[in-house]
């Protein structure tokens, strides 16, 4: 395998700004958004999108990208998600999206998966404003084996390792609805209290108190692995315990923060994004 430049495995481009609400019509192909491809990924069909006219295309000059043209946002919070998807069908496609047409020599499958290994987010500069240049798209480098035929072996592989992951993602949520549904028969709803189950507060379960952060201005605070300093991004949305923390405190900044034992429970009370307020985990030494 050789380190190659995604320039010269496929036309990289973007698509084009979205015509206004009342130009969609009920006929016509598909015009995919940003926000389009996590629905997408799950199995969405793209005939369910927004849909554009021939004479709107025209209007518009929107460029028909075919079949097989791998999409991922390129500007946006949605840049940082790494969504990579590969359009089943002919369609129209929105300006904060790169496209990716494989060129000969270049098996698709295999160009998606690459993507995922080495995930175009990473060349965002400044997370604050997520933005990546076609320049830096095309110049990201991929590793690609020399024969064509090991580029679809090696798809035909990680296919299928990808269909046994999604297996087991939906064996895990069956399981999570069996568990809720459980739950619901045994105790009823929690907020109905339809058995009339006392409610106590949570106080009286144990101590509640809140983090705080050292001074990042000190760096003694931070210049010693004395003690693991759990942040929100520990606390993952299925996870029963947090994961490994990253950073690390001397014991000149544990003595500056606030400590918990092992078995603490652990809840995101602020966090940067909505879905992770009350994300719950244990802590495990």
């Amino acid at each position: 395998m050789k380190p190659t430049p995604l320039s010269q495995l496929a036309l990289v481009s973007a698509g084009q700004g979205a015509p206004k609400d009342n130009e969609f019509s009920e006929s016509g192909i598909p015009f995919v958004r940003a926000g389009s491809l996590e629905a997408l990924i799950a199995g969405k069909n793209e005939s369910e999108l927004e849909l554009v006219s021939a004479e709107t295309a025209k209007l518009r000059k929107l460029k028909t990208y075919p079949k097989g043209t791998i999409l991922f946002a390129k500007s946006g919070m949605s840049a940082t998600k790494d969504r990579i998807y590969v359009l089943q069908n002919p369609a129209h496609v929105v300006s904060h999206l790169a496209t990716l047409i494989p060129k000969d020599g270049a098996h698709v499958d295999y160009l998606r998966l690459a993507l995922k290994r080495f995930p175009p987010s990473s060349l965002i500069k400044d997370p604050a404003y997520p933005a990546i240049g076609l320049g830096e798209i095309g110049g990201l480098e991929i590793p690609v084996p020399d024969e064509f035929d090991n580029q679809i072996r090696i798809a035909h592989l990680l296919g299928k390792v990808e269909g046994l992951i999604a297996q087991r993602k939906q064996h895990l949520q069956q399981l999570d609805d069996l568990l809720k549904s459980v739950f619901l028969e045994m105790f009823g709803d929690p907020v109905r209290n339809e058995k009339g189950w006392d409610k106590p507060e949570l106080k009286v379960f144990g101590k509640i108190s809140t983090g705080n952060t050292p001074p990042r201005n000190e760096p003694a605070n931070y210049d010693g692995d004395f003690i693991e300093w759990i942040k929100t991004d520990n606390i993952t949305g299925d996870a029963v315990f947090v994961t490994p923390a990253i950073e690390h405190l001397s014991e000149v900044g544990a003595k500056k923060a606030r400590t918990v034992s092992s078995g603490a429970l652990l809840v995101a009370c602020i966090a940067g994004s909505v879905e992770s307020i009350g994300r719950a985990a244990l802590r495990m030494v």
